[in-house]
């Protein structure tokens, strides 16, 4: 959304970020993007089109069970096939990496498709891994998704769905947002000299050049 000469990126529809949405009073917003179809992803998604009205829709198009649920709001949405750089306004723009635009195509599971974006502005950037993880990243390995802010796949969890060493190396942030890092990924970013950091709360701010971050307190 654009007000006032700013620009605000929310991530994930979830419930914090329909509430947050609403608290502030948006009303309109430049574009949305929808990374896979699962529930935490597009559970607030007809909430927020019904009040934002995108002017831009996007998503990977997959014929599954969470993007058929809302199939009726994703009309002038546009499929992403392969990765794709927007321009938005003078300062702002936004790289989708896709892991399915080679020849192997779709993968059976959902979080194995997931289109990751790349938020620019001026010298600043951002990069969401979405639910993207294991072979994923390995689809996605020769994409510029080096960033100053990662936002890490399942939010930094542990497990067989944990983010790699690797792709933490590739992207080379000084600053890895995660919801409940365990102790294994903060080993991980530590190791490599990077920053992990709870996203929940946090707020970043730049001016195109440098950044900075604070935690909103009683944030839920």
């Amino acid at each position: 959304a654009l007000s006032r000469g700013e620009a605000y990126l929310f991530s994930d529809s979830a419930p914090d970020t329909t509430r947050i949405i609403k608290d502030l009073g948006f009303s309109e917003a430049d574009a949305m993007i929808l990374s896979n179809s699962k529930d935490f992803r597009v559970g607030g998604a007809p909430f927020l089109i019904e009040r934002l009205k995108p002017k831009k829709g996007y998503y990977s198009g997959i014929n599954f069970q969470g993007f058929n649920l809302i199939q009726s709001y994703l009309s002038n949405f546009e499929t992403v096939s392969q990765d794709k750089l927007i321009v938005v306004g003078e300062s702002v723009a936004v790289l989708f990496v896709v892991p399915y635009d080679d020849s192997r195509g779709f993968s059976l599971s959902e979080e194995q498709n997931s289109v990751l974006t790349k938020f620019s502005y001026k010298d600043f950037s951002i990069s969401f891994g979405s639910d993207c993880y294991d072979e994923c990243e390995d689809r996605v390995s020769n994409s510029d998704l080096s960033a100053d802010v990662f936002v890490m796949p399942f939010e930094g969890q542990c497990g067989d769905k944990a983010v790699s060493t690797y792709f933490l190396k590739k992207i080379n942030s000084s600053i890895n947002l995660g919801r409940n890092i365990c102790d294994n990924i903060n080993f991980k970013i530590s190791t490599l000299g990077l920053k992990p950091l709870d996203a929940k709360g946090v707020v970043i701010t730049s001016d195109g050049v440098s950044y900075s971050y604070y935690r909103v307190v009683n944030s839920g």
